[in-house]
């Protein structure tokens, strides 16, 4: 029997020997790459070259990584066993390891009595480590204690469990990501470990349903922090855990796509709303939170307004209280500014309660007469940004928009907003250079809508109608004076021809032109100069842009 096992062992050594073959290597400078992902591993192959500085074995079917592994690869810095069905690593399987910076051990079957306790003693340069995605019921403390130089750590979140003197040890750590995370709850006690470590990046995005304001004060020097995904727990109460950052600089936070439960939706109070301006915050993403209102007033109470640099608040079912609006002027450094894609959200009815509709979250119910109002907007002084395409806007035409403070604006985005016409005119955008109104109902146009923007560079025009809309443009109003116009899309617009005049203020200037799903069948003589494709494709090389017609 034993004589049987040594010889199937040996066979399994001779195929992994075999296919070890199929390795490949890769030598950029000092830098050697040996690829053998993928490749139906069962051991550690043995004839990997010595001077190997990247190894990835991930995506086989290692089972066992046994002692003294990698014994001979003194020189490796980077070891992926990422989704290799490892299920236990022995105690001297990375011995000899001596340059490891990077280990990938994700997406396994780990847990706390895969990792003997000194499983990493050779390994003391390490810095980062990938432990998520793994089968951990405990946190593997005893090994965390010894990574005292680790600095970024990926490993699965526990429900129930807290952080004890393995964490604590890891002085260095700059980065924590929790992966599955399954915490669902947040106490002020609950980060107490890492108050002495100068965390700058935490992700947990998990099933949070409870949590309590001073749970981020041990967390001193936080630069980015990532809540996302957290579908139980509404933003309107995930926002108090900013008290535990009150007054400190971080970069960004990440709130994307939480509190997903259907038919319910969420209303920011103005105190609420006004917990992002507590800290002094450059960017925040409020993504896909099913926020119905945002209450006025709260931007006025944020202490550090004048922080903040790009708001997000896409994918949400916006309408309420429009005042908001005017007080986004008051944040005078906001660069960005994204509140595209309000959807219609899906509500119960109160008659039947059997039935779901969809409720129409307008942005206006009013209706223009021919001789158009001119709205003013004030405007961020600071803002280059502005998205405001697929609101959900009734099928209206658009005013005259009035833009101040509006001189640094050099991106517009109103496509998919599906405006009854377009015979209103922009003023304020002296240095746009993008212009989206792609989707709205340019038949009806008027031909000086853009002609305020001297600077643009952009224009995208899709599904528009402006095969309709400038078939009597004769003397290509439209595009008149845009000499600085580079890219044009008018793809899906049924052209068969254009007015000869059309384009003749960017017979120097355009370097691309698409008119996909076209039906152009004859470009006027007047116009064969400027569409000549082998200057545009030139002029596109050296802007890395391509013509298409």
């Amino acid at each position: 029997m034993k004589v049987l096992r040594i010889v199937y062992v040996a066979s399994l050594l001779l195929i992994d020997k075999c296919l070890s073959s199929k390795c490949t290597t890769t030598r950029t400078g000092n830098d050697v790459s040996t690829d053998c992902h993928g490749r139906g591993f069962r051991y550690v192959p043995r004839n990997i070259p010595n001077d190997t500085t990247c190894l990835d074995l991930s995506d086989n079917e290692l089972s066992i990584i046994f002692n003294f592994a990698f014994s001979r690869l003194k020189n490796v810095s980077s070891l992926k066993l990422s989704s290799a069905q490892i299920s236990v690593i022995e105690s001297k399987a990375f011995s000899g390891l001596v340059k490891l910076t990077s280990l990938d051990l994700c997406n396994n079957t780990l847990d706390i009595h895969s990792l003997p306790e000194n499983v990493f003693d050779s390994s003391s340069f390490l810095r980062i480590l990938d432990l998520s995605k793994n089968n951990f019921r405990y946190y593997p403390e005893k090994v965390l204690e010894k990574l005292t130089n680790l600095e970024r750590l990926s490993i699965n979140g526990i429900d129930d469990q807290t952080f004890g003197n393995g964490f604590r040890s890891l002085r260095k750590l700059t980065y924590l990501n929790f992966d599955p995370c399954m915490i669902t709850r947040i106490d002020n006690n609950t980060f107490d470990v890492f108050k002495n470590i100068q965390l700058k990046e935490l992700s947990f995005q998990c099933k949070i349903r409870y949590v309590e304001p001073g749970a981020l004060i041990p967390f001193q020097s936080i630069e980015s922090l990532d809540i996302s995904n957290n579908f139980y727990v509404r933003l309107s109460y995930l926002l108090q855990l900013l008290n535990g950052l009150m007054d400190r600089n971080v970069t960004s936070i990440n709130f994307y796509n939480n509190f997903r439960t259907v038919p319910a939706a969420d209303v920011l109070l103005a105190s609420q709303f006004a917990m992002i301006g507590a800290v002094c915050l450059k960017e925040i993403d409020l993504t896909r939170n099913r926020i119905i209102s945002i209450q006025s007033g709260g931007i006025s109470l944020m202490k550090h307004k004048n922080c903040l640099e790009k708001l997000i608040l896409k994918e949400n079912s916006i309408w309420g209280d429009r005042s908001i609006v005017i007080e986004i002027a008051k944040l005078v450094n906001l660069r960005w500014l994204d509140i595209s894609n309000q959807a219609t959200l899906h509500v119960k009815t109160k008659v039947n309660k059997n039935k779901t509709c969809l409720r129409r979250l307008d942005m206006t119910d009013t209706n223009y007469s021919s001789d158009r109002l001119t709205i003013a907007f004030q405007l961020p002084r600071n803002l280059q940004y502005i998205d405001v395409s697929y609101l959900g806007v009734r099928s209206s035409g658009l005013v005259n928009l009035n833009f101040t403070n509006a001189g640094k604006v050099d991106f517009f985005n109103l496509a998919g907003n599906k405006f009854k016409d377009c015979l209103e005119h922009f003023y304020g955008l002296s240095r746009l250079q993008t212009l989206d109104i792609s989707d709205s109902n340019c038949s009806e146009l008027d031909l000086k809508m853009i002609s305020f923007m001297p600077y643009l560079k952009t224009l995208i025009s899709r599904r528009t109608h402006l095969n309709v809309g400038l078939q009597n443009d004769v003397n290509g109003e439209f595009l008149k004076q845009l000499f600085g116009l580079k890219h044009i899309d008018f793809s899906d617009n049924g052209f068969f021809t254009f007015n000869q005049n059309m384009f003749v203020s960017q017979y120097r200037s355009l370097i691309s032109f698409d008119l996909s799903k076209k039906q152009i069948f004859q470009i006027p003589n007047s116009n064969q100069q400027i569409f000549n494709f082998d200057e545009i494709k030139s002029r596109a090389k050296s802007e890395c842009f391509s013509a298409e017609i």
